[in-house]
């Protein structure tokens, strides 16, 4: 989970340099913000599946033993 967060901090990291470099079309930036925002979106809803689940299983676990 760490290395996902590290991947996707440059990931948006990358995704701000791209805006800068596009400068002038504010169409390019709007896409490129938008595809930032959704790919946020898609992995804050990942993390509370993650958490979730997680929260179902651990009990479990401890029952098994």
């Amino acid at each position: 989970m760490d290395v996902m967060i590290k991947y996707f901090d440059e990931l948006n990291d990358l995704g701000a340099q791209l805006v800068q470099h596009v400068g002038g079309s504010e169409d390019s930036t709007k896409t490129i913000n938008s595809q930032l925002q959704n790919c946020q979106d898609r992995w804050d809803n990942l993390v509370q599946r993650m958490e979730h689940c997680s929260k179902q299983v651990g009990p479990l676990s401890r029952a098994a033993r």
